[in-house]
């Protein structure tokens, strides 16, 4: 009978990863396929063939330069930091153990936003301040969060409702910034802050993709004890894992996520709540869904950006284009819960 059962939990677990790793795949195959439709819309359609031909520079001179200079580098970049948001919003949602934490509530993005602000303003020609400036001001804005926390659990609504306040805070820091700064400035600063990735260039994803590198082998090392972080504080304790120090090691790599994020595209709306909420709604906890959620914030911002640039006359951001889309669809998954 102990074996009958014992051979039954293999089975259960071997069909569980099996069924983990199809979604996965399905979601890569899917990221791929929209990956090439992206590069092949715009102003002028150009077949997948001859898109793929372009990547290699073995189109003609015109398709060369359509698909290696100007959408390949912005489709990429909708890939390199909608993934890296969604991440950044799965582990804080983690830390938090709420489907409502994620690095704008937190003041994380805001905080990234008013280091660059100061750049801009202080810059004579209104240029927005280099990646690794963003990182300090969410540092301030985290470390002014976790004081107030104090010692108390970083997860449930405290953390959340102060996360709400620091960030409303450095939210009116950020618009006494841009309503008393000269034309100049008060126009850089508007356009970026509404989150585009029409000048991202190749150089500037070189700080995201450094830092997905680095937390690579320390998210794969601490896999097994993710889970943890679903259960209440004692109980993880009682095996073995120190859940602050877990939660700070997670709430930092999702810091460094979000700020070099806004840093090259301002903000995103909505893209690191929504992505790993739709993930977990997928793959159930205590399963933890961080390259799930990686995949679905590349596929949303992919789409959101192509549409932001393609279907109406004038390009729009696309952070106005991740809210209308995040927006109801955050409504309809709070009403049907």
């Amino acid at each position: 009978m102990h074996d009958s059962n014992q051979k039954d939990i293999v089975v259960s677990v071997m069909q569980s990863r099996l069924l983990k790793f199809n979604i996965h795949l399905i979601f890569f195959i899917l990221l791929a396929i929209i990956f090439i439709g992206c590069l092949c819309v715009g102003n002028q359609y150009i077949s997948p063939l001859q898109s793929m031909l372009g990547l290699i520079d073995q189109a003609n001179f015109k398709t060369n330069f359509i698909i290696g200079e100007l959408r390949f580098p912005r489709v990429l970049a909708a890939v390199v930091i909608g993934s890296t948001l969604a991440l950044s919003g799965c582990l804080i949602q983690l830390v938090a153990r709420n489907k409502l934490a994620n690095p704008e509530y937190l003041g994380i993005t805001d905080g990234a936003i008013f280091a660059l602000m100061i750049f801009i303003v202080t810059s004579a020609t209104a240029q927005l301040g280099p990646w690794w400036v963003a990182p300090f001001g969410a540092i301030l804005t985290s470390v002014t969060l976790l004081l107030l926390t104090g010692r108390s659990d970083k997860s449930g609504y405290k953390f959340i409702m102060l996360g709400i306040g620091v960030s409303a805070l450095i939210r009116a820091l950020n618009d006494l910034m841009l309503a008393t700064t000269d034309l100049q400035h008060a126009s850089a600063i508007f356009l970026w802050s509404l989150g585009s990735l029409n000048a991202v260039e190749f150089k500037q994803l070189w700080g995201i993709g450094i830092t997905l590198i680095a937390i690579t082998p320390v998210l794969f090392f601490l896999q097994k004890k993710l889970p943890m972080l679903n259960f209440h504080t004692d109980t993880a304790r009682s095996l073995g894992v120190s859940t602050n120090l877990l939660q700070f090691i997670l709430y930092f790599i999702a810091l460094m996520l979000a700020s070099f994020s806004v840093s090259v595209a301002g903000p995103i709306a909505f893209l690191a709540l929504i992505a790993p909420i739709i993930a977990t709604g997928i793959i159930k906890p205590p399963a933890i869904a961080l390259v799930l959620s990686m995949l679905i914030g590349a596929i949303i911002l992919l789409i959101a950006d192509t549409i932001a640039r393609t279907v109406l006359p004038n390009e729009i951001p696309a952070g106005i284009m991740t809210t209308l889309i995040g927006g109801p669809l955050l409504l309809f998954i709070l009403l049907k819960k």
